[in-house]
């Protein structure tokens, strides 16, 4: 059973930074069993009517991200757990899918799938892992479907614990449980708009993080570090400057405009062709964009990222939800333009 999240530090995770999320009850949950007859092949059916049943030979999936079909996830969790367990000849099974989170609304629906059949697949192999190990492989199969995640929803699916957040580090892997102060309550609502993360990874979730390397690789260059093409996060470029937040959002007042970089514009401020910037800089999914709002991703992830370590700081010396605690969260969050 893999549970979705509430997140504080959201689209900081591919940057670097820490995050600060929470499991909420909705979950996936998947049946296993081993099919009688030899073989090689998967079969995988759910109980939502919508997503019809489908079937692939496990020792050889191909998976058409150009088709956004439900079974990709799946395929995704299936090949990046055989492929990490060293499973060439995988096992002949039945898996079948029952769920309760909304598709596309924010709450890694995507994510519990891919963990949830990664875990049900090894149970079925007889192989046991530790959730660091689960989050960590599970991180990488998101990549088969063309997705650039930065790890966030995966590891909170594994490492969860009840009445907690999460505060989870990248580089490594790590996870600390951080309570909650005594009384507090999240309200999470859908606003019943869907985001297929797949469906619109080339114009939105990839193209964002491209735009974060584009911008953490050219904050080191106007900051003038030498190495400068080795920052390609922004929490890299931070470490490089050796500046605190506030300082990182001065220089990106002082270096960025907030209107859309082009492209042409970009080679000019790296001094390199423009065909070196797609090459070196972006994803496979998002070669034919020409233009990126760099100003509105870095402040946007510099802020977040500040503001989970404030929020992690009230929960720390807060024991309970005290009105002045209260109004310390909202001020933060509104701040940030989150409520």
């Amino acid at each position: 059973m893999c549970f979705c999240l509430f997140g504080s530090g959201e689209h900081v995770d591919y940057s670097g930074y820490g995050v600060l999320p929470m499991a909420i009850a909705q979950d996936i949950v998947v049946a296993v069993a081993i099919a009688k007859t030899p073989g090689t092949q998967c079969t995988i059916a759910n109980t939502n009517p919508k997503h019809a049943k489908f079937s692939f030979d496990g020792a050889n999936i191909v998976i058409d991200t150009k088709k956004h079909h439900w079974g990709n996830y799946a395929m995704a969790g299936y090949k990046g757990i055989t492929e990490a367990l060293g499973l060439t000849s995988p096992r002949s099974l039945y898996l079948m899918v029952d769920g309760v989170i909304p598709a596309g609304a924010g709450l890694s629906s995507s994510s519990a799938l891919v963990c949830c059949i990664a875990l049900a697949v090894a149970r079925g192999h007889d192989k046991v892992l530790t959730k660091l190990e689960f989050a960590e492989i599970c991180t990488k199969c998101e990549r088969y479907i063309g997705t650039e995640g930065g790890g966030m929803d995966q590891s909170i699916s594994f490492m969860a614990n009840q009445g907690a957040a999460m505060n989870i580090e990248f580089g490594p892997l790590r996870a600390f449980p951080v309570k909650l102060p005594d009384g507090a309550a999240f309200v999470v609502a859908d606003s019943s708009v869907v985001s297929e993360k797949q469906v619109t990874a080339a114009t939105n979730f990839n193209l964002r993080v491209v735009e974060c390397r584009l911008s953490a690789l050219l904050l080191a260059k106007l900051g003038g570090v030498q190495n400068w093409q080795e920052a390609r996060t922004i929490l890299r470029a931070q470490n490089a400057l050796n500046a605190s937040f506030d300082a990182m959002l001065a220089l990106v007042s002082k270096h960025f405009h907030p209107h859309d970089y082009s492209l042409t514009e970009l080679s000019g401020l790296f001094g390199l062709p423009e065909s070196e910037i797609v090459s070196s800089f972006m994803s496979a999914s998002t070669v034919e964009a020409r233009s990126f709002r760099l100003f509105q991703r870095v402040s946007h992830v510099l802020q977040e990222a500040s503001r989970t370590a404030q929020f992690k700081t009230v929960c720390d010396t807060a024991p309970d939800a005290t009105t002045a605690l209260a109004v310390r969260v909202a001020r933060t969050l509104a701040y940030y333009g989150r409520v």
